[in-house]
């Protein structure tokens, strides 16, 4: 599945000195000088962003809203991931309130792309009413019609915002104005009438969200337009108040505007402003939106948008890999240590067989010319054989109950002497019965029980026999 997330952001009143950005001229109306000023009736935002927010789950394969809903900010993962599983996000969009936001449109002579982020902050001064230090202009592609779109907004504001975002684990692609969300046409203007507000889009670029109180001002605007043009204003109304009472009588100016050559389209329709944006992106997704994501504000994270906290399971990746390396070193460490442990008491063992070797440099090599030396200088080749049932039969002693501290082997007799040492009698004679039991003649040539145990030497050659303790 192929989802996208859109959030709407309420208004936010920073009560700045200067209040909400203003137009000081009704310039989103083809940069007519002679238009009345509606700046002052752009309304004042009472509402926090704390409160809930609306938000809607789009499935783009399908061209559907999957689910919608109303909730407070911090809620959104929760609601859309833990109980959407089945849903992939791969895109999530915040729309900010347009009421909060000019739009406009800049020409820039020549090809100096590189100088327009720093131009174009001083080609708005003057329609700006605040100092352009206070604001964040948001620059889009220029167009065909060699214009740059330009958006701003007030900077406490999108800090503002996007710290809000940021505080409810939301990872944004886009942020923009629900002007742009506001259906388009060329040649035509496009009016959403909610609840609360009125938003109107007169090109792909601008537009103007303004409270109730200023659509008499607005649709003036339009006539006054109207009677300069020769060509006729067309104008598609988009009623979504839903409300029995309505906050607005379209009708009172229905005729007015027709006499005054503008064609009308009216339309009421049985949603919210917010579905109706919704319904006009999942038809247009193709269209690059003007992306509030830049300069200070850019995104800095990468890959798929998926609004999931993922702190828990980082935290848990980054212990397992902790654990891991911790336990690799750990282990590395006592091998280290098992090694040479290994390797002293090779040199021990080594030094027990032959003590007249002062130097040790290669045990293994030397360990084997000392094995070629005795079984070649008698033709004997018994040693190995023996020292092999020697072994076995110290192996098959569990508990560590005898050890050897010596042995010789006499090569004209074949004989293979050792110096053991016994836990006690017991221990010593069994492992005489188990040398014999493999075919060894054993004989214990003196036995003495000491403080270390019973210190014995035996003599050991092929073939059946036996000793005895004596």
């Amino acid at each position: 599945m192929n989802d996208t997330l859109i959030i709407y952001l309420p208004e936010h009143n920073i009560a700045s000195d200067t209040g909400n950005i203003s137009l000081k001229s009704a310039d989103y109306l083809e940069d007519s000088n002679d238009l009345p000023d509606i700046g002052g009736l752009i309304d004042s935002p009472e509402h926090e962003i704390q409160h809930q927010v609306e938000w809607a789950l789009l499935d783009m394969s399908q061209k559907r809203v999957r689910v919608s809903g109303r909730v407070a900010l911090g809620d959104i993962n929760e609601w859309v991931l833990e109980k959407y599983l089945e849903s992939n996000v791969t895109k999530t969009i915040v729309l900010i309130p347009g009421s909060q936001v000019l739009l406009k449109e800049v020409s820039i002579p020549g090809k100096q792309s590189k100088y327009i982020s720093k131009a174009v902050p001083y080609l708005l001064e003057d329609i700006v009413a605040n100092d352009i230090e206070q604001n964040f202009f948001a620059i889009g592609d220029i167009d065909n019609n060699q214009k740059i779109p330009v958006a701003v907004v007030e900077k406490d504001l999108m800090n503002y915002w996007v710290l809000k975002l940021k505080q409810s684990d939301i990872h944004f692609d886009i942020i923009t104005t629900d002007i742009l969300m506001v259906p388009f046409e060329e040649s035509i203007w496009t009016v959403i009438l909610g609840q609360t507000s009125t938003w109107l889009r007169t090109t792909f670029n601008c537009g103007i969200s303004v409270n109730h109180t200023a659509i008499g001002p607005m649709l003036d605007a339009a006539l006054l337009l109207a009677e300069n043009d020769s060509e006729e204003v067309k104008l598609n109304i988009i009623d979504a108040q839903n409300m029995e009472n309505k906050p607005i009588d379209f009708a009172a100016w229905e005729e007015e505007l027709q006499k005054k050559n503008v064609a009308i389209k009216y339309q009421e329709v049985g949603f919210s402003e917010f579905d109706a944006f919704c319904a006009n992106y999942l038809s247009n997704s193709q269209i690059k939106l003007l992306n509030f994501c830049q300069g200070e504000f850019r995104k800095t994270s990468s890959g798929l948008s998926l609004n999931f906290n993922w702190k828990p399971i980082a935290i848990l990746l980054v212990l397992f890999l902790v654990i891991q390396v911790g336990g690799g070193i750990f282990q590395k460490i006592s091998y280290q240590s098992r090694t040479e442990d290994l390797k002293q008491q090779s040199i021990k063992l080594y030094r027990d067989y032959f003590p007249n070797d002062k130097r040790i440099v290669n045990i293994k090599i030397q360990t084997n010319n000392h094995l070629k030396k005795i079984s070649g200088a008698s033709g004997n080749n018994n040693f190995l054989p023996l020292v092999y049932d020697v072994g076995n039969g110290l192996k098959q002693m569990k508990g560590k109950t005898i050890s050897l501290t010596r042995m010789s082997f006499d090569n004209k007799l074949g004989d293979l002497r050792l110096d053991l040492t016994a836990k006690d009698f017991a221990a010593l004679e069994k492992y005489k019965q188990i040398l014999i039991d493999t075919g060894l003649s054993v004989d214990i040539s003196s036995a003495v029980a000491g403080d270390q145990g019973v210190q014995a030497r035996v003599k050991i050659k092929s073939g059946n026999g036996s000793g005895g303790l004596k």
